[in-house]
């Protein structure tokens, strides 16, 4: 008999007395049969404790008589099939059944809760770490705005969040900084499946003068294939005005 069949025995009652000191003995020196022995005591202790309902008497009967008739109807003979016909006592099978049903709740109630803490614990991130942009963003220092524009990519927030797509783009479109506008085209990668962030890079080809600035945004439309690019870029290509390199590029 292993020591775990041993200790549903010894809860059971069905050991001896001698192999219950036994038992207990070997918990003492044994920590991991100690740690079981504790284990399954918890179990037992809280299966005792659910409140148990015995059936009415009226069922009890109702019960007797179906038992009965599907004997006749089987052409068994009831007298001696109830004689030798044994109800089997399953309680301690039960038990364990219920117990580890028990368990099971517990551990999913302890994951969903862990689950609903991590999610609390991440809006509340989320929340704070916004807050943190929007401050920076009105800095006076460049690099304090280049830092607000790096959080949003630092951080892993959630692709439909227009705010931050809409503060980087009017960061592109307003920032005196060519930097801190780079810094935001960069950015702005991590939205590039939405159309409002695409029709933006759009755009800037017309306005943005930086060229490095636009190199990146010409790379990126470029990358995603966007079609509605093509007239504006056709028109860098003649731009005279612009770095050969920015010609080239587009």
């Amino acid at each position: 008999m292993d020591i775990e069949t041993k200790i549903i025995s010894y809860f059971e009652g069905e050991l001896s007395p001698q192999e219950c000191l036994e038992l207990e003995k070997l918990s003492k020196e044994d920590t991991c049969v100690k740690e079981t022995l504790e284990h399954y005591r918890l179990i037992y202790e809280s299966f005792d404790q659910a409140k148990t309902f015995a059936p009415s008497e009226n069922l009890q009967n109702r019960f007797d008589t179906f038992l009965e008739n599907q004997l006749k109807d089987q052409n068994i003979n009831s007298d001696s099939k109830l004689k030798t016909a044994k109800i089997i006592r399953f309680y301690p099978a039960l038990k364990m059944v219920a117990a580890v049903g028990l368990l099971l709740i517990g551990i999913f109630v302890g994951t969903e809760y862990s689950k609903n803490n991590a999610m609390s614990d991440m809006t509340n991130e989320m929340a704070n770490m916004r807050h943190q942009i929007n401050q920076l963003m009105n800095e006076e220092s460049s690099m304090a705005r280049i830092q607000a524009v790096n959080m949003t990519s630092e951080v892993e927030l959630q692709k439909n969040e227009n705010d931050i797509s809409s503060l980087l783009i009017s960061t592109l479109q307003n920032d005196k900084s060519s930097n801190v506008r780079l810094a935001a085209v960069q950015s702005l990668e991590n939205f590039i499946s939405d159309e409002q962030v695409r029709v933006a890079l759009v755009n800037a080809l017309n306005t943005e003068k930086d060229g490095t600035v636009l190199i990146e945004i010409i790379q990126q439309l470029a990358h995603y294939k966007d079609k509605g690019a093509i007239e504006n870029l056709e028109k860098l290509t003649k731009d005279e005005e612009l770095y050969k390199f920015v010609r080239d590029e587009a």
